[in-house]
């Protein structure tokens, strides 16, 4: 049983900054939005799309996020550099 929250995280990577926005019920993203200054040749939002009404946990995430190209949408980025951006982790 899960409170209803709201996360806001910054990351610095080496290339650039992103910054996620998601909300969660439940244990469950409802809402999730990456800002910031990195460089991809994919659309952000397919990512977005894949992660809504997901888990909010890491093994779920990285699952997910497993399953494409990090580097087709961020830059630089791996999947773990994400999952800590989604989980909070500075």
């Amino acid at each position: 049983h899960s409170p209803k929250y709201a996360l806001y995280n910054e990351l610095k990577y080496p290339g650039g900054n992103v910054e996620f926005n998601l909300n969660v019920e439940k244990g469950i993203i409802k809402d999730i939005k990456f800002f910031g200054d990195f460089f991809g040749k994919c659309d952000i939002s397919q990512i977005e799309n894949l992660l809504l009404n997901t888990k909010h946990n890491e093994e779920n995430l990285k699952t997910i996020l497993n399953s494409i190209n990090i580097n087709d949408y961020f830059l630089g980025a791996d999947t773990n550099i994400l999952i800590s951006g989604i989980m909070g982790v500075k």
